[in-house]
C-alpha cells in the first residue's frame, strides 16, 4: 500500500503528462456527470457546458502552475480570474420568464464545478474527489429532499395582477407579506394604451395553510386591483 501512495505521489503530483492525461480525465468525467443531471432537466447549461467549464478550469490551473515553475510567477493568478470569470456564463442560465426565474441552481453548480476543476488541475486529488460527491449529492439527493420539503409545507405559484397605478406596487407586496406569502420573483410591462396601468408577474411560495380561493377574493376587494389571477407551478426549473 504505501509503494502504491508512494508511485501515486511521484508519478501525479508533479506536473508531467501523465499527471496532465488524469486531471483532464477527471475533470472530464467527474463534470460530465454533474452536466447529465441538469440535461437530464433540460437546463441551457448540460454535459457538454459542464465538462467543458471543468475542462478549462482544470487546464488554467495547470497553466499557472506550469508558468510558476517557470517564470517564478503566481500560480494562483490565473485562478482568481477564473472564479470571477465564470459568473458571465452563470448569469447566462439564469432565465426570468412566467414569473418565475430559473436557472439559479444550474449556476451555482456551474461555478462549484470550476471550482472543483481548479482543484483537480492544481492535482488536489482528494479535494476534487470530495467535492465532485458533495455537488452530486446536493444536485440529485438533496433536490429530492427540498421537494419533499415544498410539498409538506409550502407550494409556488404564478401571481398575475394588473394595477391602476404603479404606486400601488409597494402596497401590493406588502399586503401579500401579510398574508404569508412570499415573492420569489417579480417582472412588469406597463399596460397598452392605458396610463399608469401595470400588469404584475410575480413569482411567489406560499404555505400551504394559505387558501387560494380566499387569497383571490380578498386580492379583488382591493380598489387598486383592475384583475388577478393565480397558478400553481412545480419546482422543476431549479
Amino acid at each position: 500500500m504505501q509503494s502504491f501512495i508512494d508511485f501515486f505521489n511521484n508519478t501525479f503530483t508533479e506536473l508531467n503528462i501523465w499527471s496532465i492525461l488524469l486531471r483532464i480525465i477527471m475533470a472530464i468525467v467527474f463534470s460530465g456527470v454533474i452536466g447529465l443531471d441538469r440535461e437530464s432537466k433540460r437546463h441551457p447549461a448540460g454535459f457538454r457546458t459542464h465538462i467543458l467549464v471543468s475542462l478549462a478550469s482544470a487546464l488554467a490551473m495547470m497553466i499557472g502552475i506550469y508558468m510558476s515553475e517557470a517564470y517564478n510567477t503566481d500560480p494562483a493568478r490565473l485562478a482568481a480570474q477564473v472564479i470571477s470569470g465564470i459568473g458571465f456564463l452563470g448569469a447566462g442560465t439564469i432565465i426570468f420568464g412566467a414569473g418565475h426565474i430559473r436557472g439559479v441552481t444550474t449556476a451555482a453548480g456551474l461555478w462549484a464545478n470550476a471550482i472543483m476543476g481548479l482543484a483537480i488541475g492544481a492535482g488536489f486529488y482528494s479535494g476534487a474527489v470530495i467535492a465532485f460527491i458533495a455537488i452530486f449529492i446536493t444536485m440529485t439527493l438533496f433536490r429530492k429532499i427540498n421537494r419533499s420539503y415544498k410539498k409538506r409545507h409550502c407550494g409556488t405559484a404564478v401571481l398575475k395582477i394588473k394595477l391602476k397605478s404603479r404606486n400601488d406596487i409597494e402596497y401590493i407586496t406588502n399586503l401579500l407579506s401579510s398574508w404569508s406569502i412570499d415573492i420569489d420573483s417579480v417582472s412588469f410591462n406597463s399596460a397598452n394604451g392605458e396610463d399608469d396601468t401595470i400588469a404584475l408577474s410575480l413569482g411567489v411560495i406560499m404555505e400551504n395553510n394559505v387558501d387560494n380561493n380566499t387569497t383571490m377574493v380578498n386580492l379583488m376587494k382591493q380598489s387598486c386591483i383592475i384583475s388577478a389571477s393565480l397558478k400553481e407551478t412545480s419546482d422543476e426549473n431549479e
